[in-house]
């Protein structure tokens, strides 16, 4: 267990340090091109690698140990960041530069973060993973929006060179920390992978699923699940700024941030329910709820509220989803299964980018105006106006995740996994 600690509180490190300069990275783009589409294509640049690369970075750490893997990605994510401030002291730094480093950031994450999911199983009790990923989720929470409370002032007192040598210093004791553990390895994992192509490998996550119902029934769900919440963390921003004031909003992102470290602290407390897929799938009921409110109403409190709830349903449904999937996958095999589940959550982002702007300025936003072809109908309902088609957008997500919810657990290979899929772990 304290190897487990000291392996999280690593990555964890690593991870605040990488946020912390692909979104300063963000502002400094928008400081030099003044554009929010050169400022939205650095998403694409950190999602399109971590796609791509998923299946094989799965290969890698099912092939090699797990902890080297840990060790070059922070290594070279370290050469990476030092790189820059070559550039900055040379003044040869250039918007492609900064699109290529959160490109290879985020391939470096990947590599990163399956090397650290596949390790918690080797370190962890199966009667206390469902707790170990409730504090995995609260580490990434901290990570996740530290580094955007922080990146901005950062740029003002330390400047950019400043962040990366955080940034550099993070990998370091990350590094150090690396060094002074030992991780076991999978005893089989070699075994099972080198007898067999590149090919067969990287498809055999793929197989792996689409072998089993119940797996193939559970991601299915989850990309549903995603699709709609994708959506909603595209419309959020723009709907809350047509609707609150900004103090309002700072309020309402600081109640977004609490909710996510508040369901990891609650699941690494408790540990979930018996039947992890109840709290897979049921607290995305919580999300769908929480989104139904967030298009419906238009008070701050009740807009706190909700995003609250969403956040906190999103942090206790994840926690169990990453338990559930580490104690049905053997070990030997996680990092090839568990890339697929990173290439079905994280494909919904460009998909859910590219359907949401459209459809919001071409077709909600203009419906839901006074006078708009849904205004008599819906308008009673949620009003009308500035914002009301985004709200219509948040809604419809809702609903899409409360009816996927249904489905999965009338669908009896899903509902059922917990006794269909034997423990791969003791």
């Amino acid at each position: 267990m304290k190897t487990f600690w000291w392996l999280c509180s690593s990555q964890s490190l690593s991870l605040i340090g990488s946020r912390l300069t692909i979104f300063s990275l963000g502002l400094l783009i928008y400081q030099q091109t003044g554009s929010v589409t050169q400022y939205s294509l650095l998403t694409l640049f950190h999602v399109v690698p971590f796609i791509l690369v998923s299946p094989i970075a799965g290969v890698v750490v099912d092939r090699w140990r797990r902890r080297s893997v840990m060790l070059v990605s922070d290594t070279v994510a370290g050469i990476s960041t030092f790189s820059l401030i070559l550039l900055q002291g040379y003044g040869g730094l250039s918007l492609w530069h900064l699109y290529l480093m959160t490109a290879i950031l985020s391939i470096i994450s990947t590599f990163q973060q399956l090397a650290f999911s596949t390790s918690i199983t080797s370190l962890i009790p199966k009667s206390y993973l469902d707790r170990a990923s409730g504090f995995v989720e609260l580490t990434r929470a901290f990570a996740q929006h530290l580094p955007q409370y922080i990146a901005g002032l950062f740029l003002i007192l330390i400047q950019f060179e400043g962040i990366i040598a955080v940034d550099g210093l993070t990998l370091a004791l990350a590094l150090i920390i690396l060094n002074l553990i030992r991780l076991p390895e999978p005893a089989q994992a070699q075994q099972t992978s080198s007898s067999s192509s590149w090919r067969q490998n990287i498809t055999y996550g793929w197989r792996y699923i689409a072998e089993r119902p119940s797996l193939l029934g559970l991601m299915l769900t989850l990309f549903v699940f995603n699709v709609s919440m994708s959506v909603l963390g595209t419309i959020l921003m723009p709907l809350l700024l047509l609707l609150v004031r900004p103090d309002q909003l700072a309020w309402i992102l600081f109640c977004n941030a609490v909710g996510t470290i508040m369901g990891s602290l609650v699941m690494s407390r408790w540990g979930g329910p018996q039947q992890l897929i109840l709290g897979a799938v049921g607290y995305a009921a919580l999300r769908g709820l929480c989104m139904l409110g967030i298009g419906l109403q238009t008070q701050p409190y009740v807009l706190a509220v909700c995003t609250f709830g969403f956040m906190f349903g999103l942090s206790m449904g994840a926690s169990c989803t990453q338990a559930l999937l580490l104690r049905k996958i053997p070990a030997a095999v996680q990092g090839r299964v568990l890339s697929i589940r990173y290439v079905i959550t994280f494909s919904s982002i460009p998909f859910a980018i590219g359907l949401s702007d459209p459809l919001a300025d071409g077709f909600f936003e203009p419906a839901m105006a006074a006078g708009g072809w849904l205004a008599s109908t819906l308008g009673p309902w949620m009003g009308t106006g500035p914002g009301r088609g985004l709200g219509l957008m948040s809604c419809l997500g809702g609903l899409l995740t409360l009816g996927a919810v249904g489905i999965a657990l009338r669908y009896r290979p899903i509902r059922n996994i917990d006794r269909i899929l034997p423990d791969a772990v003791d």
